[in-house]
């Protein structure tokens, strides 16, 4: 797993290895707590994901809720067939998912 940024590019790309399993949940908490926590919007590319299991699942999807609640994008640039097999499992709605953010309340203007 390897994040990266660019000045080219004004976001974080999280890139993943071979395997999601519990085993590395983890770390992956972790790498996900600090691009949510971070200045820039994140890019998860989840291309070479043979191996996706369901506590790896979870918590992408816990990522992608929280950053939505903060205003905060997440984009999910390739999603694996492991991946979309296991959210498909569990029922979690990934397409939904990837884009959605909560916008910034605009400003009050009072009329005079």
């Amino acid at each position: 797993m390897t994040t990266e940024h660019t000045d080219e590019s004004p976001g974080s790309i999280l890139t993943f290895g071979q395997s999601l399993s519990i085993s590395g949940t983890g770390a992956l908490q972790s790498v996900l707590v600090e691009a949510i926590d971070g200045p820039h919007d994140v890019v998860m590319d989840l291309s070479e994901v043979e191996q996706c299991d369901t506590a790896s699942a979870q918590l992408i999807f816990a990522a992608l809720q929280t950053a939505a609640k903060r205003g905060k994008r997440i984009r999910l640039a390739a999603i694996s067939p492991a991946v979309t097999s296991t959210f498909a499992f569990l029922g979690l709605p990934l397409d939904q998912m990837a884009e959605r953010r909560t916008p910034n309340p605009e400003p009050e203007h009072n009329a005079a």
